[in-house]
C-alpha cells in the first residue's frame, strides 16, 4: 500500500503536481492525527464502561386500581325536624314523599317505634332520588333516633318495598365530676358548670332536705358534684344519668351526701357520712334556683301599699322554674283562684296540705286526683294574679289554715343499722376512692 501511494502519489505526475500534493499531506497530516487520537480515546471509554455499568433502576410496580363507582349524581340526602304540631306523616308530606311512600314508612316504623312519642323537634335523616314527578320524590333510606343509643332504620329493596331495623349502638359509662362556687344562687352556679335540669333538680332536691338553700349557702361557699354519664361510642353524644355525691362546703365546713339504694326499697335515698337519711316529711325549698324574698308575717304589701299578714313564704325566680312538690300527697285543686292567680294544693297525711300560686302554669298531664312524690314537677313560676314579678307564694297548712313552715316539726328520718349500714359503709368507701380519682383529673 505504501508503495503504491508513493508510486501513484509522487511519481506518476507533473513537477507542478507532486509539489501541491506534497504541500497538502503536509497539512491533512495533524488533522488526521487529531482525529485518530479522538477516535481511540472513544473507543478506550467504551471499553471502560463496560465495566462501570450502573444497574438501571427497577421499573415502578404498576399501581392496581379497584373500580369505585361514582356517585349518582340524582341521590341527594337531607335532615328533617319535625315542626311543632306536625306528626311524622305530615312531615314528610311537606318535604314531598308521595303517599304511597309516606304510608309505606310509617307502617314499618310502628313495627319498632310509636309514632306518638315522636316530638316536636325531632330529627330524622332522609336519602332519596327525584320521582316521576316534579312534586314527589323517591324515597330510599330514612334513619330516625330512638332513644340515646337506639335508631330506626328504613331501606327500600330491590322489589320495592321498604324494610325497617332496629340499630343499637355501643355505650359506655363514664364519672365526671363538677366544681364550682356560689355567686349568685346554686342552681345558677351549678347550671353554668354543665349540669343538665334532670340532675341539677336530683341535686337541689338532696340538699333542700338538709339546707335551706336561700339562708344557709352563701357567696363563696363550694360544691363538688360527682355522677355518671353514659357515652354514644357512635355517635359521641353524652348522657347524664345518675348522682353518686355531693359535697358542700359552707363557711369551710365539708358535708357529703351520698346516693344509696337500700335493698327491698324502690326508690334511691339520700345519707349523709353517718348513714342518716336526709329526707323529711316536706322539702325546705319546694322550687329550683329560688330566693326567699319574703318571709311568714306581716309585712308592707307590696301592691296595697299597707301593712298585712303574710301567710306563707315566697321564693323569687325566673318565669318556667319548676316547681317541686313538697311531700307526698294528692292534688285537691287546681285551676284560677282571684288573687292567688293560677293556683295548686296538695294534701298531705295528718291534715297537712301544702298550697302554690301565681303559677305559671301546670305539670302537664297532672289533674285534681292525680298522686305526686316528693321532688315531683308539679308546675313553674309565673306572675299570674296579684303579683309585682314572677315568684312563688308557698304555703303550709294544718287542717285548713295557713302556719308558719318553721313551725313544723320535720318526721324521724331513716337511720341505717345492722346490714343496711354496712352496705352503706362498703358503698361510701367505693364512691371516695372514685371521688378522690376525678378530683386529681379535674385539679
Amino acid at each position: 500500500m505504501r508503495q503504491f501511494l508513493k508510486k501513484n502519489l509522487f511519481t506518476s505526475a507533473s513537477p507542478q503536481t507532486l509539489l501541491f500534493r506534497k504541500r497538502l499531506m503536509v497539512g491533512l497530516a495533524p488533522i488526521l492525527a487529531t482525529y485518530l487520537v479522538a477516535l481511540c480515546s472513544l473507543s478506550w471509554r467504551s471499553q471502560l464502561s463496560f465495566f462501570h455499568t450502573k444497574p438501571s433502576p427497577s421499573k415502578p410496580a404498576k399501581k392496581v386500581t379497584r373500580f369505585v363507582p361514582a356517585p349518582d349524581p340524582l341521590v341527594f340526602s337531607k335532615n328533617i325536624i319535625v315542626k311543632a304540631g306536625s306528626t311524622i306523616t305530615q312531615t314528610l308530606q311537606e318535604n314531598r314523599v308521595g303517599l304511597t311512600d309516606r304510608n309505606n314508612v310509617v307502617q314499618e316504623l310502628k313495627k319498632h317505634i310509636n309514632v306518638r312519642d315522636i316530638k316536636t323537634g325531632t330529627h330524622f335523616k332522609i336519602n332519596y332520588k327525584p320521582g316521576e314527578t316534579t312534586n314527589e320524590i323517591c324515597l330510599n333510606y330514612l334513619s330516625i333516633k330512638k332513644g340515646f343509643a337506639k335508631e330506626v332504620r328504613i331501606t327500600r329493596n330491590k322489589q320495592g318495598t321498604f324494610t325497617a331495623k332496629t340499630i343499637v349502638h355501643p355505650t359506655e359509662s363514664r364519672h365526671q365530676l363538677v366544681q364550682g362556687r356560689i355567686r349568685t344562687c346554686f342552681y345558677q352556679d351549678a347550671r353554668k358548670q354543665g349540669l343538665d335540669t334532670r340532675m341539677l333538680h336530683k341535686v337541689v332536691q338532696a340538699l333542700g332536705y338538709k339546707f335551706d338553700l336561700q339562708r344557709d349557702l352563701h357567696p363563696g361557699d363550694q360544691f363538688r358534684i360527682l355522677f355518671e354519664k353514659k357515652v354514644n361510642k357512635k355517635t359521641g353524644a353524652e348522657k347524664q344519668e345518675k348522682c353518686l355525691l355531693v359535697e358542700v362546703i359552707l363557711r369551710g365546713k365539708k358535708t357529703r351526701i351520698y346516693y344509696f339504694k337500700r335493698p327491698r326499697h324502690v326508690d334511691v335515698d339520700f345519707f349523709d357520712e353517718k348513714g342518716q337519711g336526709l329526707k323529711s316529711y316536706f322539702l325546705r325549698t319546694p322550687v329550683d334556683g329560688a330566693r326567699l324574698s319574703s318571709g311568714y308575717g306581716y309585712r308592707s304589701h307590696p301592691i296595697l301599699g299597707y301593712t298585712k299578714m303574710h301567710r306563707g313564704v315566697d321564693f323569687a325566680a325566673s318565669r318556667g322554674t319548676p316547681v317541686m312538690a313538697a311531700g307526698n300527697g294528692t292534688i285537691v285543686c287546681m285551676g284560677r283562684r282571684g288573687s292567688y292567680g293560677n293556683y295548686m294544693r296538695i294534701r298531705h297525711i295528718s291534715g297537712y296540705s301544702t298550697a302554690y300560686a301565681h303559677l305559671n302554669g301546670f305539670k302537664k298531664g297532672l289533674r285534681v286526683g292525680s298522686r305526686v312524690k316528693q321532688g315531683n314537677v308539679i308546675a313553674y313560676v309565673g306572675a299570674t294574679g296579684r303579683a309585682t314579678g314572677p315568684h312563688l307564694h308557698f304555703e303550709l297548712l294544718k287542717n285548713g289554715r295557713q302556719i308558719n313552715p318553721k313551725s313544723v316539726k320535720m318526721l324521724p328520718r331513716v337511720k341505717l343499722a345492722g346490714k343496711d349500714l354496712q352496705l352503706f359503709k362498703a358503698h361510701t368507701k367505693k364512691m371516695d376512692v372514685l371521688y378522690k380519682k376525678s378530683y386529681a383529673d379535674v385539679s
